[in-house]
């Protein structure tokens, strides 16, 4: 998430609490859990797989840790390579949405922006 865009929801958690509590503190638990959600890039082989994974801190162990929420898609290197900077413009932005419509559009049967 954005700056903007977290503002815009804290804001709106707000005009919620002025008349309903316990709503606004489910709005901001659901809040912080989506602040932790980032999109993985790893590379094996000659493949580069996407992956939606929450980050938390693991009080017993004392560090944080990464879960795996649900794989994206995966994409060839030489596809990637071409289409890199609007690949990780969506990546770092988390548009998991746009991203995964990117991934299926630059799959090897279709051609290649």
């Amino acid at each position: 998430m954005k700056i903007d865009d977290i503002k815009k929801e804290i804001k709106r958690i707000l005009d919620i609490a002025e008349t309903d509590i316990i709503a606004a503190i489910d709005e901001l638990k659901k809040l912080y859990e989506n602040l932790g959600i980032k999109i993985k890039k790893t590379r094996k082989g000659n493949y580069y797989y996407f992956y939606l994974i929450r980050y938390y801190y693991d009080k017993e162990k004392r560090h944080s840790r990464e879960k795996i929420i649900e794989q994206l898609g995966m994409i060839d290197v030489e596809r990637y390579e071409l289409n890199k900077d609007v690949i990780e413009k969506l990546r770092k932005d988390v548009m998991v949405k746009e991203l995964k419509a990117l991934l299926k559009q630059l799959d090897p049967g279709v051609l290649v922006l």
